[in-house]
């Protein structure tokens, strides 16, 4: 990688003399007053100021690893550090055997808030992972399935289910 930068770098300093050349003949074409001279240097001094501001571009993000003058985009992790990357097949298996089909009788969606209140009350003293865990669990993914899904060993997991379970049975839950 150094070794591009530091090509790109010559190329841009071998740019950066040609200009100076191209400025002078201009000024001579000027004093002349050859016009179609003047326009073809004005284009070619356009063109080299070019070549350098793209140079000077790569070799920034080169260097940098991101792109040059952006302050929001891809390299906001707080995006991605959010998402879990899951398989796809995984996530139709997920979506076709453990998500309900809602009914929407009002005595269903009375239930349906009551036990959302208590999962999240119950839900509200474990941490981030160990959610994510307890509820793949829940839903009958295997230990298997849950430790690809979270990039972490099957014995983490299982520590980590261990640790949801003391943390609930220790605020007074009772789990079936």
């Amino acid at each position: 990688m150094n070794d591009l930068i530091q090509e790109y770098k010559r190329t841009l300093k071998d740019t950066k003399t040609l200009l100076p050349i191209r400025k002078t003949k201009l000024l001579r074409a000027k004093q002349v007053q050859d016009m179609e001279e003047i326009k073809r240097l004005e284009n070619e001094i356009k063109t080299i100021n070019s070549w350098i501001s793209n140079l000077q571009y790569v070799i920034q993000w080169l260097r940098t690893g991101r792109q040059p003058g952006t302050t929001r985009g891809v390299e906001r992790r707080a995006v991605y550090e959010r998402e879990i990357p899951m398989e796809p097949y995984l996530m139709q298996y997920y979506v076709k055997h453990i998500m309900p089909i809602p009914d929407n009788s009002d005595e269903q969606i009375e239930n349906t808030n009551e036990k959302e209140n208590m999962i999240n009350e119950l839900l509200s003293i474990l941490n981030k992972d160990e959610k994510e865990i307890l509820m793949m669990a829940a839903n009958n993914i295997s230990l298997r399935k849950i430790s690809l899904l979270t990039n972490k060993p099957k014995s983490t997991v299982e520590n980590i289910l261990k640790r949801c379970k003391e943390k609930i049975t220790d605020e007074g839950w009772m789990i079936v």
